[in-house]
């Protein structure tokens, strides 16, 4: 469906490479706000209130906590030793309480490949959640449909988690695709309509949607 960035639970990790404006105009369409560990400084820093912040605290400055614990925030205060990340715990926690769609703002830029991928995949345990970074809007997606907007970027790249087959329309290179995992062809394709559309008949998929240029953001 629609990517949700109105009415969604709006995640701030602490390494989100997100623009303060990019924040505040997400902040403002949430239903929910958390702010997971030192995520809790940038939503401090922006004078945006969260709903809940959890995690083991570590990274975070104690009169930032202190600050928001004393405003009626609800704290959730984890171990460091815990057999998931943050994010995870957030996302869970989420959908615990009933929260609609987790929207993580993490980074796709970091030099830490386990915690890319480690966000990325949480999306394919985590089918209703999103990471939003900067320039990219990452979603996984199994059998159903998936709409793209030509506002949230022109380039879209489909990568198959298992052999997928699936049906595209809206986009330079339209029609059906059969795919394998290690597969390429079906990077960087681009919208050519203001609405694309993207039906998985088959397998599971990762799609990255973007800006082709960093000055368009």
């Amino acid at each position: 469906g629609r990517i949700m960035m109105h009415g969604s639970t709006l995640i701030v990790l602490a390494e989100t490479d997100l623009l303060d404006r990019q924040i505040i105009s997400l902040a403002a369409g949430a239903s929910k706000i958390i702010g997971v560990d030192g995520g809790c400084a940038v939503l401090h820093r922006l004078s945006i209130r969260p709903d809940l912040i959890l995690g083991d605290f570590d990274s975070l400055d104690h009169l930032v906590l202190q600050s928001m614990s004393e405003s009626g925030v609800e704290v959730l205060t984890f171990p460091q030793d815990k057999d998931m990340t943050d994010g995870e715990l957030a996302v869970l926690e989420s959908s615990n309480r009933g929260w609609p769609y987790p929207l993580l703002t993490g980074t796709a830029s970091s030099s830490e490949t386990d915690h890319i991928l480690g966000n990325i995949f949480l999306l394919t345990k985590y089918p209703d959640a999103i990471l939003r970074t900067r320039r990219e809007i990452i979603r996984c997606a199994g059998p159903g449909t998936l709409e793209f907007l030509q506002e949230d970027g022109i380039s879209v790249s489909i990568i198959p988690l298992e052999p997928a087959v699936f049906k595209l329309q809206g986009f330079r290179y339209d029609g059906l695709q059969k795919v394998i995992p290690g597969d390429t062809k079906t990077l960087r394709n681009r919208l050519r309509e203001e609405r694309g559309i993207l039906e998985v008949k088959l397998g599971k998929i990762l799609t990255i949607q973007g800006k082709e240029e960093p000055h368009m953001i």
